[in-house]
């Protein structure tokens, strides 16, 4: 198949063939992004870009059969591209000999899947970069040894021996816990029996890609090339040759600068330093030479010292980079390198303005530090010139402009933070591996004299210390340990893992080292497949569960035989809406239900009408009037729920009212509309309704108040009052 592609691709411009290539090979990328990196937004953001490079570099591919070798090669560099540029985003797992040891060793055969998978995949965080790369590439993208070696551009007998190693490391850990793990079962505990359904709109995106991609001019032929090569020769030898004769012949005294290199270096002279090898003298500035190629644009530099706030004591081994000034989404780091012992550090980078950071093990991160006093200097001395003028001054604080051969100083203060370490069990007092720790929200009350009283003021924002992750794992007993936390306020941690319910806990950070122990209970689990009314199963299809005060849930992908499984985080699951292309979207009371054998029947979208006149208070017809489905509803005994089109919405999901659930639908749904004729008379089609469901339609003109009605079965009167001015 991908040979099919490729060579339809190499023949001429078809981009539907590449989006046919990009659809091979993108959801497995997608995971593989995402175990790497650790967060969807993330893996959204690489794949992306590695298909972008894809796009741009496929005319280089020399052998088709080496293009999955190839594709993962490009996927690893953009992870490390991403990886690297994250300071103290990767949270190790403790040592083993950290690791509480048991007595006696259980295959792991003796446990669930989802057990096994929980300990093996804390243990592959453990291994080093090298070896967890080989391991994921072999038994969870199922690439071949010879497609390894082409990703990783490493010899086969190097890949080979990675995966003997970290299989030995791998039991070792395993040991260490109390289990043991045969070779031939390791595909098999990587394997996850539900993935994550690779998001739509990312879909869309690459696909929009593909078929946008410029055309390019079909590459020379062989014979072609040759001719071309030869008239190249010929026309070097009988024109350039002389040329360059008679121009020796006028400077016999210079020579060439060729020969100028090919002397031979007397003892104890040294050719002069060029700007980019100067830098590269200084190992601890290499860095900066990846990211900002000065040769590339006219340079400037910035050096300085990073020292503790408290102290003024140097601080070695200290991150500090610049970034671009783009909008939201579009920041990226252009520079960075890290202090020398005496805390100083020197960078370049191509002349223009930035923003500057720079964050240290045990201290905040600058950038967010200076925020957050510019906050509280606004919120102490009140709104007036000089408090905003101040809070201003903070803000820019982390600005910079650099000049073409001009070196700029600064100087960081960065301010001690706080350690936050902890463990999650479950009610019975066991580690909870895998769980995922997220710093929700952080809350810094300031207490403010005003007219001879004490006002308290609170800020909320949310947080992530390094500003590219806030959420962290516990490891295989149950611990994490979160560094760089800023030393004020309270902070909402929000604690996840599949089986149980989401717990919320707020800690004061009133300490520089704080312990937590944090119990989640077990949730409801959920589970049952989505069929179509001949009974066939239903893969496309998407799931929400719907319970109070949930106003995010996650949309659950059922698997290829229309089976789904979820568990309860929240509390209080009333209802399930499922949906998929040509169906008729469903919700349903789960009061009554088995949870765990859930049966969601969807209905093809039928071609029911509802008709009706449209005219004004006086009984005129209105024409062009707007009449559109709005949402679905369904009401039982365990509420009302409704499934609303996203024309004029977020996306997002609301309460209505107590014991009221509202869905949204997908964008990829378009609400079946129409408009009224010139008699006020209209007809719309395609209303999906499923059993028990009822359809609700939203009715619109310019001057006119919006109704929203109940769509019935006999034709619809329907008079509209003017807007009241």
């Amino acid at each position: 198949m991908h040979d099919d592609l490729l060579r339809r691709i190499r023949s001429g411009h078809d981009p539907e063939a590449l989006a046919r290539l990009f659809e091979l090979d993108q959801a497995g990328i997608y995971h593989f992004l995402h175990r790497r990196l650790g967060h969807r937004e993330d893996a959204e953001d690489a794949t992306q870009e590695v298909f972008r490079r894809v796009i741009l570099s496929l005319p280089s591919l020399r052998e088709p059969g080496g293009y999955r070798g190839w594709l993962y090669r490009i996927a690893l560099r953009v992870a490390q591209t991403q990886i690297q540029a994250r300071i103290g985003e990767r949270r190790r797992v403790e040592t083993l000999a950290r690791t509480a040891s048991l007595t006696g060793t259980t295959d792991m055969a003796h446990f669930s899947p989802d057990e096994n998978r929980s300990r093996l995949k804390a243990a592959l965080e453990a291994l080093d970069e090298e070896l967890r790369t080989v391991v994921l590439l072999r038994y969870e993208q199922g690439l071949s040894y010879e497609e390894i070696a082409e990703a990783t551009q490493r010899p086969l007998g190097t890949v080979s021996k990675r995966l003997h190693t970290a299989h030995q490391k791998l039991q070792q850990a395993l040991a260490a816990a109390g289990f043991s793990l045969a070779m031939g079962a390791l595909g098999e505990a990587l394997a996850s029996p539900v993935r994550e359904a690779m998001p739509q709109e990312l879909a869309a995106r690459l696909k929009q890609m593909a078929l946008e991609a410029p055309s390019r001019p079909a590459s020379l032929s062989l014979a072609r090339l040759g001719g071309i090569t030869a008239v190249c020769f010929l026309a070097a030898l009988f024109v350039g040759v002389p040329l360059i004769r008679r121009m020796q012949a006028a400077r016999p005294e210079e020579p060439s600068s060729v020969a100028r290199h090919a002397l031979p270096e007397r003892k104890g002279a040294s050719a002069p330093p060029t700007p980019s090898s100067a830098l590269r003298q200084n190992p601890a500035e290499a860095r900066t030479a990846e990211l900002a190629d000065p040769a590339a644009a006219p340079s400037g530099i910035l050096r300085g010292i990073v020292r503790d706030q408290e102290t003024r004591a140097a601080i070695a081994g200290a991150a500090v980079w610049l970034e671009n000034k783009g909008g939201p989404g579009e920041v990226h780091r252009v520079a960075e390198t890290t202090t020398l012992s005496d805390g100083t550090f020197s960078l370049q980078a191509p002349a223009g303005a930035y923003k500057l950071d720079a964050m240290a093990p045990g201290y905040a991160r600058h950038q967010f530090e200076r925020v957050m006093e510019a906050y509280r200097v606004q919120y102490v001395s009140g709104e007036t010139d000089a408090s905003n003028e101040a809070a201003d001054a903070l803000r820019k604080s982390f600005e910079v402009r650099l000049e073409s051969g001009i070196a700029t100083e600064r100087v960081f203060e960065l301010t001690p933070a706080v350690e936050l370490r902890g463990v999650v069990l479950d009610q019975r007092g066991l580690p909870i591996p895998e769980s995922q720790i997220e710093l929700y929200e952080l809350q810094v009350t300031y207490r403010v004299p005003r007219a001879e009283r004490v006002v308290e003021h609170s800020l909320s924002t949310t947080y992530e210390p390094d500003g590219r992750t806030s959420t962290y794992p516990s490891d295989l007993q149950g611990r994490f340990a979160i560094s760089n936390v800023y030393p004020k306020g309270d902070v909402t941690l929000r604690v996840t893992r599949k089986g149980y319910q989401e717990l919320k806990k707020v800690v004061a950070l009133d300490r520089r080292s704080v312990e937590v122990t944090l119990v989640l209970e077990r949730g409801t689990s959920f589970g049952g497949r989505v069929l179509s009314a001949g009974g066939q199963p239903i893969p496309e299809a998407c799931l929400f569960l719907l319970a109070p005060e949930q106003s995010s849930p996650k949309a659950l992908q059922a698997g290829n035989g229309g089976e789904f499984e979820a568990t309860d985080q929240r509390g209080g699951v009333k209802f399930v809406a499922a949906f998929a292309p040509g169906y008729a979207p469903r919700l349903l009371d789960l009061s009554k239900q088995d949870p765990g054998g859930i049966q969601m029947v969807l209905s093809k979208s039928e071609e029911a009408a509802v008709s009706g006149l449209v005219t004004d208070e006086s009984g005129r017809p209105l024409e062009g009037v707007s009449v559109v489905v709005h949402h679905y509803a369904v009401s039982t005994e365990g509420g009302r729920a409704q499934l609303v089109f996203t024309e004029k919405y977020d996306g997002g999901f609301s309460i209505t009212a107590p014991g009221e659930y509202s869905a949204f639908l997908p964008d990829s749904y378009v609400a079946p509309r129409t408009a009224s004729q010139a008699d006020g008379a209209f007809r719309l089609e395609k209303l999906a309704l499923a059993p028990g469901s009822q359809a609700f339609i939203e009715v619109k003109k310019r001057g006119y108040e919006t109704l929203t009605l109940e769509a019935g079965a006999a034709p619809l009167q329907i008079r509209m009052q003017p807007k009241k001015k």
